[in-house]
């Protein structure tokens, strides 16, 4: 077992680019730590630099990734492991934009994920039974969560037309600028828009909301407002991915999205936001402790109670 310490892009967007080196594996051939080369033409290294920000969280890796025992951990200096779900404050420095916690970086096939049933809610690679769980195909954005929210499973909510429970998870965020982030990174984000994806294999049907935003300091910052800015391909793109994802792959059945399959605009998607971190709320003030605790106990979500509970 080893432990490897790196500082982490916290709040800000850092645009990092490297030089693509070859590599025989498939995740090798990914460089998750560079830009797109169509949005970095024009920008300016010390541009990048300016885009940096030192903070007090750090992030600790146990085990080499890719394996069962692999983890990243948060860390806050003088305080010491911390969860990100519950100590990093929903809301940014900058007004109006959210903290978003990078699980998956884009172009990568590891299907990592916030470990909620862990103390301090480290990142690990999902698995199925032994199993440790990859995507049939890369995913084309950056992937997280929204820090201080919960799609509570005691919660019913209205989703257009269809009626659903929340999937036990915090919010779903897809980061879709050309910018590449690394797993555990924090970035400040706009939110544009929303994918009202429900399970309706699940008995009852469960919201698993996917919130698209954009990183402060990409091209896309300035350009994109809404969900009606974002280029048609995108949202086709990220609609048919989610659609399609398990197919083939130990599931045979379709995503369905409600609504019509109709993107949702930036009003309706703060407006879950704000929904889901009332259920954080309840959560982390015990107020759903007696229903956690007729769960399988293996199947209890951990977490502590912050200091304060504002977004």
């Amino acid at each position: 077992m080893f432990v490897t310490i790196r500082p982490i892009t916290v709040l800000v967007v850092t645009a990092v680019v490297v030089a693509s080196e070859a590599a025989s594996s498939f995740r090798g051939q990914l460089d998750y730590r560079q830009e797109d080369d169509v949005h970095n033409k024009g920008r300016k290294q010390h541009q990048l630099r300016d885009l940096r920000v030192r903070q007090a969280i750090t992030t600790s890796e146990v085990d080499e990734e890719f394996t069962a025992g692999w983890r990243v951990f948060f860390e806050e200096r003088n305080v010491g492991e911390v969860s990100p779900w519950h100590k990093v404050f929903l809301n940014a420095p900058t007004k109006g934009l959210y903290n978003m916690i990078v699980e998956i970086p884009k172009n990568t096939i590891a299907k990592n994920e916030m470990n909620k049933w862990e103390a301090y809610n480290p990142i690990w690679q999902d698995r199925r039974g032994d199993a440790l769980r990859d995507y049939i195909q890369p995913m084309y954005w950056n992937y997280g969560y929204f820090p201080r929210t919960y799609e509570s499973p005691w919660e019913e909510q209205q989703v257009c037309d269809d009626r659903a429970i929340g999937d036990d998870d915090p919010v779903d965020v897809l980061e879709i600028s050309g910018a590449v982030f690394g797993i555990g990174d924090i970035i400040e984000v706009k939110l544009l828009g929303a994918l009202p994806n429900v399970d309706i294999d699940k008995n009852p049907p469960e919201s698993d909301w996917k919130l698209l935003a954009v990183a402060k300091g990409t091209p896309q910052f300035d350009e994109w407002n809404d969900i009606d800015d974002v280029p048609d391909y995108i949202k086709s793109g990220i609609r048919e991915w989610f659609r399609w994802r398990s197919y083939g792959n130990g599931e045979d059945e379709l995503q369905y999205y409600a609504c019509d399959e109709a993107y949702q605009n930036a009003e309706k998607s703060r407006a879950v936001v704000q929904e889901t971190y009332e259920y954080w709320k309840k959560l982390v003030s015990g107020e759903y402790d007696d229903l956690i605790a007729m769960e399988d106990p293996e199947e209890q979500v951990w977490y502590e109670t912050p200091p304060d509970l504002h977004p």
